[in-house]
Parts: structure tokens; C-alpha cells; sequence
């Protein structure tokens, strides 16, 4: 398969659940989907899609993240594609050849999908141990944490109200992207939040 195939088709999967808020992403999750020979590939797809303006990705170590379609991303794939130049990705379709796996599942589509929060009280624990990280970490300024803790406190608010805190969470990932630590546990709420 073209590397133009494999950017369409993960653009695609990300254009498909576009309104399902931030999608955890990881080298195992697309490679029944996408063939994929190694962490590299997959990184330098989700790379190039981010370096298009397609997407905005939040990494952690271990190739694995969140992964958010922009405007632009939605725009392109009713517009565009990479493997065939001004024809939507939306409308393409693609060969998947599967040899030698048994009991292989391609799921390329899904329909009237609901997602609910049933993991609250596991939400809220590792709020707490962010929360703690966050106030005990000596390399934060005094302003930051404030910042940092105010984003809590939203995304806090908005679970309360059985509501997904998309922007509070951007804002919490980008401040957030300096402190490994504090990265790490915020990429894990956002697992557990958006589909984790």
C-alpha cells in the first residue's frame, strides 16, 4: 500500500469520529486497519497529517496519544484526498489485502455509536493524582499551576455536568506539553475521557 493510501485512510478513521472529541491513538490500534511495518511509519503519518494542518496530535512516549481532526482536516477529507488528488477521501475506496492472519477483524465504519462515561470515579482518581503532580512539580511557576489547576477545575465542572471538556482539556495538554509527568497523566484522563 502507497504512503498517500495510509495518510488517506488514518485521515479518514479520524474524519469518521470526527465528532466523538479527542480519538487515543497507537501504533496497535490502526495497524488492523492500516498495514503498518513499524512505530517509525505510523509516527511520520500521524507527523505529516499534524504538518498539514489535518490534525492536532497530543503524544506520549511509547508512540501512543490523542488525536484531534481540525476544520481544515474535515474540510480536506470532503474535498481532497493524498492518493487521488480532487476526489474526496470520504468517497475513495481502498484494497486491504490481509495474508496470513487468522481471525483478522476490519472494522472500517461504524454507525449510531454512542459514547458514555461509565468510568467517572477512575476519571477522578487520576484528576486527583494530577491535581497533586501538578501543585508538587518545583519547575512550574507559580502561574502556570494556577493555570494548570484552573483547567482541572473545568474539566472537573464540565464531567460534572455529563459534558466532555474539549477546549479545557486542549488548554490543559498545551501547558502542560513542557512537564513529561504532567503530560503523561493528562494524555491518560484523556484515554479515559475520549474513548480510552
Amino acid at each position: 500500500m502507497k504512503h498517500s493510501e495510509k495518510l488517506d485512510l488514518l485521515l479518514k478513521s479520524f474524519y469518521n469520529n470526527r465528532f466523538n472529541g479527542k480519538i487515543e491513538i497507537s501504533k496497535n490500534k490502526y495497524e488492523s486497519v492500516i498495514p503498518l511495518s513499524n512505530e517509525r511509519e505510523f509516527s511520520l503519518l500521524i507527523k505529516r497529517l499534524q504538518d498539514d494542518g489535518y490534525i492536532k496530535a497530543f503524544m506520549a512516549t511509547g508512540g501512543e496519544g490523542l488525536v484531534d481532526i481540525t476544520s481544515r482536516g474535515i474540510e480536506y477529507c470532503e474535498e481532497d484526498s493524498y492518493s487521488y488528488r480532487g476526489s474526496s477521501i470520504i468517497t475513495n475506496n481502498y484494497s486491504i489485502s490481509v495474508n496470513n492472519s487468522h481471525g483478522i477483524s476490519i472494522v472500517n465504519s461504524s454507525t449510531n455509536v454512542n459514547v458514555n462515561i461509565s468510568n467517572i470515579d477512575d476519571i477522578k482518581k487520576k484528576i486527583e493524582q494530577l491535581v497533586n503532580v501538578v501543585q508538587t512539580t518545583s519547575d512550574i511557576s507559580h502561574n502556570n499551576k494556577k493555570e494548570m489547576i484552573e483547567c482541572i477545575d473545568e474539566i472537573k465542572t464540565s464531567l460534572d455536568q455529563d459534558k466532555k471538556p474539549k477546549f479545557a482539556f486542549d488548554a490543559l495538554l498545551a501547558m502542560a506539553n513542557n512537564f513529561a509527568g504532567i503530560s503523561t497523566l493528562a494524555i491518560e484522563i484523556g484515554k479515559l475521557i475520549f474513548g480510552g
